[in-house]
C-alpha cells in the first residue's frame, strides 16, 4: 500500500481515499479505501504525506537596491580568433559585465567575420 502513496506523491489519507474510490489506480481492482484505512491505522501516515506540506511561504517583494543598479557604462569588447584543432571560433570578452562570448567561424573572411562580431553585439 505504502509504494502506491509514493508513487502517487505521498496524497494525505483523506486525497488517497478519494483517488481509490475514484478509480485513478488502474490495474488495481482489489485495492479499496478499506485498506487505505487499515494500512494507515497499523502503520500510521506515511513520513512524506505529512513532512513539507505546510512549509512553503508566500514570497516576499524583492527588495530594490539603488546602490546594485548598472548605470550607463561604456562597454569595452576584446576580440580575437582561436584556432583549436582545425577549427576556428571567434571569441569576445565584455569587460564591464565579465561575460565571454564565442562562435564558431566557417572562414577568416571579411565578410564572415563581419557577420559573427555583429551577432555577438546584438547580443549585449
Amino acid at each position: 500500500m505504502y509504494e502506491v502513496i509514493r508513487n502517487a506523491g505521498y496524497p494525505s489519507y483523506v486525497e488517497a481515499v478519494h483517488m481509490i474510490q475514484d478509480g485513478n489506480f488502474s490495474n488495481m481492482p482489489m485495492l479499496t479505501a478499506e485498506d487505505e484505512k487499515r494500512a494507515n491505522e497499523r502503520y500510521g501516515e506515511p513520513v512524506g504525506s505529512v513532512r513539507g506540506k505546510m512549509t512553503k511561504k508566500k514570497p516576499s517583494r524583492a527588495i530594490y537596491d539603488d546602490v546594485l543598479v548598472m548605470d550607463e557604462q561604456k562597454k569595452v569588447l576584446h576580440t580575437n580568433i582561436l584556432h583549436i584543432e582545425g577549427q576556428c571560433f571567434m571569441i569576445t570578452v565584455c569587460k564591464p559585465l565579465q561575460l565571454v562570448l564565442q562562435c564558431p567561424v566557417e572562414r577568416e573572411t571579411v565578410l564572415v567575420l563581419r557577420n559573427a562580431l555583429q551577432n555577438q553585439i546584438e547580443l549585449l
